[in-house]
């Protein structure tokens, strides 16, 4: 659910239009084909963020995608064969040339162009899935290809600009010059469209016969289940983001989008990773200068003490997801929905289960018998976070009203922290005593206040300082940062890392403000250092560098440990 900024960067070269076709229509489509099926590959390549806050929607489509081909190979015995082939075609010449300096078609593969054999498996596979998830596969490498991501000391995910490496010549005819154009945008609308097209077609699939798909809010009607509930709010509430040079990008609304895509992980047997990473708040001893009227807001240090990894599987005997971190090895590859969320805690807070300061008992909570994934750590966030993008021409802080007028009327429900009672994911024998869509929100909602859990920004971006960042500084039990697939297996060391190489690391400065350096991120002690090193940089990147290698030492050995900055 990560936002995603615009920035127009200096484009090194213009791509020809034959080019740009083939690079879109055949690589990308190949490359995130082998990309899905090879245990090893790096799922983070079709991690697309296009600005519409809707990480959530690639994921059913790719996971769909590949356990469709996963179940097909295997029932012909071909996937080994496949996964062969796969892992030469992803293992790419070093010379490869990069998205930015791709020019003529000679460019787009260079020296490993798809075998005959591969190219018969694509071409198959296209069939199988069906030309919209095909293309949609593609557009997700495509996109993530233009994108620049950051993950802070902490692990914390986050991202700042996205470059336009899409600059395309076409030539016209009647021997008219030719165009450019950016299609960059074109390639984000493109998304959007595929995705929310896909995740109707699912929606609507779960509903009941009798459901009536009406496009008009003004048309609305009470549907008395669940799955009917959700598939009009994705049918009717919906917006766009406008994009100047390209068709805007459609939108649905992120709790019955998400749901829908739970439901769909759920019925589909797909896993869900959820990590947490546990962040702890030291306070900063702040000494009273003369004349001082008021005392300044508590500031804090921050570190990373476990960032544990948890699977959440089909349990049909509750309808509902079961965490555990007893994995058997031959799941461990298996692709899923993942999760990374965060919890900060302040160091010897009080508090117990969810909000103790002690991991062991906060993770032991997390994977007790009665602890709804959904219920507890994922809904709070849905529901706190703006029903669409920033971008969108919906500013709406919620669409609860209008969820009412799509239910019936509300029955008590008996909840905890940790579990509706009466919500499930389907109604097990065909008795539907959930809560309808509004109830759940609305119950939701009553669960959020008494526990603090509305603000679930991890980062807050500084406006005035483009680039510049400030950490949150309340607690939070669990909160979303982003959402994407993966494997258990890769999920939970990517979070190991995170711990290993800030443990490494116990003495660096990590305050609130921060600024992104590399694929990671530079803490200061103030904002207005902040801003001083936004001066200095914007003049010389290079003298900024050895001004902050000379006010923190010990923040750039971490950030040359990390691989962002050289000695």
């Amino acid at each position: 659910m990560t936002k995603k900024t615009n920035k127009i960067t200096n484009t090194l070269s213009v791509m020809q239009h034959d080019a740009y076709k083939l690079l879109i229509s055949k690589k990308h489509p190949a490359m995130a084909l082998c990309t899905l099926l090879v245990p090893e590959a790096d799922r983070r390549k079709l991690d697309a963020l296009t600005g519409d806050t809707s990480c959530q929607s690639r994921t059913m489509v790719l996971l769909n995608v590949a356990q469709t081909i996963k179940e097909e190979l295997t029932k012909e015995k071909k996937l080994t064969t496949f996964i062969g082939l796969a892992r030469q075609f992803l293992n790419r010449p070093t010379d490869e040339k990069p998205l930015k300096k791709i020019i003529t078609t000679d460019d787009v593969f260079g020296e490993n162009q798809p075998s005959t054999e591969l190219d018969n498996y694509l071409n198959f596979f296209q069939k199988l899935i069906g030309e919209k998830a095909f293309t949609t596969c593609g557009l997700c490498y495509s996109n993530t290809e233009n994108s620049l991501f950051f993950v802070d000391e902490n692990g914390g995910y986050f991202s700042d600009i996205t470059d336009l490496d899409y600059y395309v010549e076409t030539p016209q005819s009647n021997h008219q010059s030719s165009t450019r154009s950016q299609q960059t945008y074109v390639l984000r609308a493109a998304l959007g469209s595929n995705c929310t097209d896909l995740i109707k077609e699912c929606a609507l699939n779960a509903a009941t016969h009798n459901f009536n798909k009406l496009t008009e809010r003004e048309r609305t009607s009470v549907h008395e289940t669940f799955e009917d509930q959700l598939a009009a709010a994705i049918f009717q509430v919906i917006s766009h983001i406008p994009q100047k040079e390209a068709p805007a990008i459609p939108l649905q609304a992120i709790v019955p989008q998400t749901l829908v895509i739970l439901q769909n992980a759920y019925r589909k047997r797909h896993p869900i990773n959820v990590r947490i990473r546990r962040i702890m708040m030291t306070p900063i001893e702040h000494k009273q200068k003369q004349n001082e009227k008021s005392h300044p807001p508590q500031e804090f240090n921050y570190m990373i003490t476990n960032a544990r990894t948890f699977m959440a599987m089909t349990n049909k005997k509750t309808s509902r997801f079961k965490l555990t971190s007893s994995i058997p090895e031959e799941q461990q590859e298996t692709l899923g929905m993942c999760f990374d969320l965060f919890s900060y805690y302040i160091r010897n807070q009080n508090g117990t289960g969810l909000s103790s300061a002690n991991d062991s008992e906060y993770y032991a909570e997390i994977e007790s018998d009665n602890l709804d994934p959904v219920w507890a750590l994922l809904l709070p966030s849905l529901i706190a976070h703006s029903p669409f993008s920033g971008y969108a021409n919906d500013k709406s802080t919620n669409h609860d009203a209008y969820y009412k007028t799509l239910c019936p009327p509300a029955k008590a429900q008996k909840y905890n922290r940790i579990q509706n009672y009466s919500f499930k994911l389907e109604a097990p024998n065909g008795e539907d005593n959930r809560p309808s869509l509004y109830e759940l929100i609305t119950s939701c909602r009553e669960l959020m206040a008494k526990y603090n859990l509305g603000d679930i920004r991890e980062f807050h971006r500084d406006e005035t300082a483009r680039g510049a960042y400030e950490r949150r500084k309340k607690p939070h039990q669990a909160a979303i940062r982003h959402i994407w697939i993966g494997s258990y297996r890769e999920v939970k060391a990517e979070g190991e890392k995170f711990v290993h190489t800030r443990v490494a690391h116990p003495d660096i400065i990590c305050r609130g403000p921060l600024f992104r350096m590399g694929e990671r991120s530079a803490s200061f002690k103030t904002m207005a250092e902040v801003e001083e090193f936004l001066k200095v940089r914007r003049s010389s990147s290079k003298r900024a560098k050895k001004m902050y290698k000379a006010n923190y030492p010990k923040n750039w050995s971490f950030l040359v440990a990390t691989g962002q900055v050289n000695q």
